[in-house]
């Protein structure tokens, strides 16, 4: 008995770990992928802003 009982405690650590590392992955993964994201629209937006604002700037400050 205290074989098996040893034996699926550890099989329930081991089980454990495995679920929380891939939970890890999984919200590193995204976390990633968020900020990726995030970067590369935030970089797109900045861009469009200054194309949008700079003529603007140049047709209004020669008048």
């Amino acid at each position: 008995m205290e074989a098996v009982v040893s034996d699926r405690s550890d099989r329930s650590v081991s089980i454990a770990n495995a679920v929380g590392n891939g939970a890890l992955a999984t919200v590193a993964a995204l976390t990633l992928a968020i900020t990726v994201l995030a970067t590369v629209a935030g970089n797109g937006a900045s861009t469009n802003d200054s194309r949008s604002i700079e003529p603007t700037q140049i047709w209004t400050h020669p008048n």
